[in-house]
């Protein structure tokens, strides 16, 4: 039995998975999960932009290139995604600032007749100290400067800020649809923890 098998019982609470690894993301398909799937590090060829369509999975796009595999794309359905801006990780993400790439994307996606709905994320690069720390804050305005006045859900969190409870009450309030699982297998190699949880604002 996989690591998806063992674990599929247990992710029947959630409101929706996000996963890593593509092939994952189907097999939980397969399994008969209807929710939600967001793929974590979204798609890299047309052959996942397949995939993603025929599964209905929701696809994080973080660079131009996904933004263009999108656009030539001729999907059966509209696929949703969520844009992701870098907040101080600096893995993956479009830069932050008012007049950052993550506004010129959200722009440009809206356009696209490939794409559904658009959501609008971050990972924290660190929140492994207290609620009241400000490493937390700083992060947070630097999505909330980037992100103003862009239609959306918002999403903000990481493995260490899902079980503070106490952090920054106003990024689990709004228009937020609901909690993300995650499980993987990779997490060591991304330092993403497989309790990981997506507060939305």
């Amino acid at each position: 039995m996989g690591s998806i098998e063992r674990i599929f019982p247990s992710l029947n609470e959630a409101a929706g998975i996000a996963l890593l690894d593509l092939d994952e993301a189907v097999r939980v398909r397969e399994l008969g999960w209807r929710g939600p799937i967001l793929l974590l590090e979204g798609i890299f060829d047309t052959r996942d932009v397949e995939t993603a369509d025929r599964h209905r999975l929701t696809v994080t796009v973080h660079c131009d290139d996904q933004i263009d595999l999108l656009a030539a794309a001729k999907p059966r359905q509209h696929i949703n995604i969520q844009l992701k801006m870098n907040s101080g990780m600096n893995r993956l993400g479009f830069p932050s600032g008012r007049l950052s790439k993550c506004a010129r994307g959200s722009v440009r996606a809206s356009k696209i007749e490939a794409i559904g709905e658009i959501g609008l994320i971050t990972h924290f690069a660190d929140a492994d100290r207290s609620a009241n720390d400000a490493s937390i804050d700083w992060q947070i305005d630097e999505f909330d400067a980037a992100t103003e006045n862009l239609p959306g859900t918002r999403s903000l969190s990481n493995s260490a800020a899902g079980r503070c409870c106490g952090i920054r009450a106003r990024t689990a309030t709004g228009s937020g649809r609901g909690r993300f699982s995650t499980a993987h297998r990779r997490r060591a190699a991304h330092g993403i923890s497989s309790a990981c949880h997506c507060a939305p604002r």
